[in-house]
């Protein structure tokens, strides 16, 4: 017993021997990475997601999910993801993709208790749809919904109706041109608000 205890000291100064002749800069290099490793495992032993399926390196770093983003593989690669693990499904480690209609309700409906994540605000205007604060967003709505109830659109049917006439006679002209579509459905967008308030 002895000997060993003695073996593991003199390993333990030859460790600390070889530490100093080290470059400084080495030492650096592995003093972060082991930093890194104890960051990482600490996450993962403490993590409250733990539990919910997803790729190995989704869990580490959102480097995972942000790669696809820019790949272009996002949405595919997460439909693949959740046909292998399941209705739940971890991108990153403070990020989860649900497949089913009763989170899109829970989540996303009337009454929900989540607030929007903050990709939200890199949408463009604020709207209904944008907006994250719960009590800015109910003070938008009702300020929006009168605009659908069933006699506001029976009165706007005839003038999308219309609208959509022109835009496809715009588009039987340019049959075999390509297009992008986007500025024309804005057009058709502006058509309908512009002809509902020249008739209010």
């Amino acid at each position: 017993m002895v000997d060993l205890w003695t073996k593991s000291i003199v390993n333990m100064n030859s460790l600390v021997s070889r530490l100093h002749t080290l470059d400084k800069s080495y030492l650096l290099i592995i003093i972060l990475t082991i930093s890194l490793l104890l960051s990482f495992l600490y996450k993962s032993i403490k993590d409250p997601l733990r539990s919910v399926p997803g790729p190995r390196l989704a869990r580490l770093t959102g480097f995972y999910i942000t790669f696809l983003e820019f790949a272009g593989h996002r949405a595919t690669t997460v439909a693949e993801l959740h046909k292998k693990y399941g209705r739940v499904v971890r991108l990153a480690p403070d990020q989860l993709s649900f497949a089913s209609p009763e989170a899109l309700k829970d989540i996303y409906g009337a009454n929900s208790k989540f607030t929007k994540g903050p990709i939200y605000e890199s949408l463009g205007f604020k709207g209904v749809f944008t907006t994250r604060e719960q009590n800015e967003y109910r003070t938008m709505k009702k300020r929006v919904v009168p605009s659908f109830n069933p006699a506001s659109l029976n009165d706007l049917e005839p003038i999308v109706h219309r609208q959509v006439a022109n835009l496809i006679k715009c588009f039987d002209k340019r049959v075999d041109t390509q297009l992008d579509v986007l500025p024309w459905f804005r057009m058709l967008a502006l058509g309908v608000v512009g002809e509902k308030e020249s008739v209010v």
